[in-house]
């Protein structure tokens, strides 16, 4: 990730970095490797489920910078002082747009804790266990013979 945002960079040009199937399933480092936009879900490994919000994240350093195409009522610098004109916050707020559903909200949570009670990593080494056909078979008692290029 970081060697790919670099070579971006070198090149004038920012990175968005789709983690639909990261979240929740892979430790990503945004911070570490200067990543400048990223988008993702809730529904798939954080088990928000159909309908649950995504999420967008921009580098700090970007966030007044960038123009946000949809304005919503959340994105405006003061949400409650409805005024006749928009204007964006000036922080990670300027994104959002429409008002997110509570309900579908409410499994994302708990997925979120879940991963965040956990730590990502700890959750990697698990699925890396659970997913190996060795460790799977072995569980199970059945006996295998894997058969490839190096099988013997």
């Amino acid at each position: 990730m970081a060697a790919i945002t670099t070579a971006a960079h070198d090149a004038g040009a920012l990175t968005l970095w789709d983690l639909s199937h990261s979240a929740g399933m892979l430790p990503v480092e945004l911070n570490r490797s200067d990543a400048d936009l990223a988008v993702g879900c809730t529904y798939k490994y954080l088990n928000g489920g159909p309908g649950s919000p995504a999420f967008i994240y921009v580098r700090s350093d970007l966030q007044d910078r960038l123009a946000q195409p949809i304005h919503g009522w959340f994105s405006h610098d003061e949400q409650f002082a409805f005024s006749g004109r928009y204007e964006p916050a000036s922080d990670i707020r300027r994104f959002l747009v429409g008002t997110p559903s509570v309900l579908s909200m409410i499994g994302a949570i708990q997925g979120i804790e879940l991963c965040s009670e956990l730590g990502i990593n700890r959750l990697r080494q698990k699925l890396d266990t659970a997913g190996n056909p060795e460790h799977f078979l072995t569980v199970r008692g059945v006996g295998y013979r894997f058969v490839g290029d190096d099988a013997t």
